[in-house]
């Protein structure tokens, strides 16, 4: 495994909006542009979100480690796993650990377990969680992405220009200049 995309799950692909809508009818939503659990125990997720990871996955041969707080619960992860392969997007088995410390730990820790990761992103939409990334990792490696953006939904989780900031971090060479990457 060379290539890395670690994902977060909410404020990734399960933004506000379609998670508001999901409880509430008078929010308007397109019906069409969620991803619902059949099993009805978890938020949804947006196609149009499933449908940019995928597209970072096809363009740079990515495998995906989910670091999200859905990968410790076991329908959560079951529900997530089995929509991304409906995408034919690959699910590494080996999740990120789950440590005290923060998201960068668990993400540090893996990496060290599995050297031979010559390059990777890290999708994100907490603060909390960038922090702890920025503190233990190299930088130039997280895509941030908003869980809520009042004005339009369209502009929540991973939009067309997140995911191509993703894909030039993974085509990236120069590794030790990534922070400059701008989209």
């Amino acid at each position: 495994m060379s290539v890395v995309i670690f994902l977060d799950c909410d404020g990734v692909l399960s933004n506000h909006h379609a998670i508001e809508a999901s409880f509430n009818e008078e929010i308007p939503f397109p019906e069409n542009e969620l991803i619902r659990d059949t099993k009805g125990n978890n938020t949804p997720l947006e196609k149009r979100c499933v449908k940019e990871l995928q597209r970072i996955v096809k363009e740079t041969g990515a495998r995906v480690v989910l670091s999200t707080s859905w990968r410790l619960f076991r329908e959560m992860r079951e529900f997530l796993v089995n929509t991304l392969k409906d995408y034919k997007i690959e699910v590494d088995d080996d999740d990120t650990p789950a440590l005290r410390g923060g998201r960068g730990w668990e993400i540090k820790a893996w990496l060290n377990e599995h050297p031979k990761t010559e390059n990777y992103v890290i999708l994100e939409d907490s603060e909390a969680n960038i922090y702890s990334i920025e503190d233990s990792l190299p930088p130039g490696h997280v895509v941030k992405t908003e869980l809520r953006v009042d004005e339009n939904w369209k502009e929540e989780g991973l939009t067309t220009e997140a995911a191509n900031k993703a894909i030039a971090i993974l085509k990236s060479q120069d590794l030790d200049n990534l922070d400059q990457i701008a989209v």
